[in-house]
Formats: C-alpha cells, structure tokens, sequence
C-alpha cells in the first residue's frame, strides 16, 4: 500500500491506517522544547527547507528569493560546495509498518562511500532530541550514519555527527511508550 501525507492535519497513512510522525512522538514524550516553534520559525524553516531543495534540483531563482532566508541559503550553498555528499532522496516519506511509525528525512545520501541521513536545521543552537530524531530516521532508510546540518542567518553552517550509541535505544523506548499509552 501507498504512504500518504495529510500536510494540514500532519498525518502519514498506509490505507486507511494513521501512523504518527516521529515529531509527534517526540514532542508527546515531552522531548522537545516547543517555546521556539511559533509561526514564524516554522515558515522560515519551511521556506528554507524548500529553497535548500530547489538548491539540489539546480531551480533556485535567487533573484526570486525572500532577503530574509539569503544568509540560510548562503550556508547551504557554502556546505554543499565544501562537503562532498550525493543525495539518493531529498524530503522522501518513509514509513515502518511494524513499528507503527512514518517520517520525511530531509536528505538520504553518501558521504565519502557511507549511507547517511541528513536532517536541515535553521537554528544554530543544538537540540539534543535531534540526536532521537536522527535515530528514528536512521532507521527508517537504513543508514549507517546520522547529521544534522545547522544554517545560520549569517551565512555559516555547522555540520553535526551523531554517534551516541544510546540514541536508537531512546528512540526505540519513546516509540514504546507513545504505543504504550494509546493501548486500550
């Protein structure tokens, strides 16, 4: 069966079967800190996110471009010309039906012969539920390897390895628990 995604309601699908996102997930165990998600953080970063797409698709019109996102972009080009990643998916749904769980990982691709996701950030502060986030990812595409790219609005980009072996066992408990509690 085909995954579906309900962008208004956030809501991933197998047929007639609702999986929850790894966001939902992690935000119903507390893990992240919503105070800096307000509106306009999450249309910038969407914007962003497009824009670092169109970026790989080579359809950037930067001319086009809102002034407000240009520091992010210039970080994006400035990692893209200095790390050597090919991208297999960029912004592909993923699902795993046994876990119960679906999620959009923004880049799947090869850093320097290994399988590794990627996921875009447009906050230079460091979160540690990403390294949770990256978990549930890693595992939904099969990689070995897992990044968070951070954007800056100045231009400058921090590109963040996450090895804490621990992480794929939180992940695995917080899905648990969110089953857990939905049990009826």
């Amino acid at each position: 069966m085909e995954l579906t995604f309900d962008a208004t309601a956030h809501e991933y699908k197998i047929g007639e079967r609702s999986l929850p996102s790894v966001t939902a997930i992690l935000k119903d165990a507390g893990l992240i800190d919503c105070r800096f998600f307000n509106d306009y953080a999450m249309t910038r970063g969407t914007f962003v996110h497009q824009a670092c797409e169109m970026i790989d698709n080579g359809t950037l019109d930067e001319d086009a471009l809102d002034p407000a996102l240009s520091g992010y972009v210039q970080a994006y080009k400035k990692f893209r010309e200095e790390c050597p990643m090919v991208w297999t998916e960029i912004e592909h749904m993923r699902a795993d039906s046994v876990l119960g769980y679906a999620g959009t990982p923004d880049r799947v691709g090869e850093l320097n012969g290994v399988r590794i996701v990627l996921d875009i950030k447009t906050s230079m502060a460091k979160s540690r539920w990403w390294g949770l986030q990256l978990s549930a990812y890693k595992m939904l595409a099969k990689t070995r390897d897992r990044y968070s790219l951070r954007l800056g609005e100045d231009g400058n980009y921090r590109l963040d390895k996450w090895d804490c072996k621990s992480d794929d066992m939180a992940w695995i408990s917080t899905l648990n628990v969110y089953n857990w509690k939905r049990l009826k």
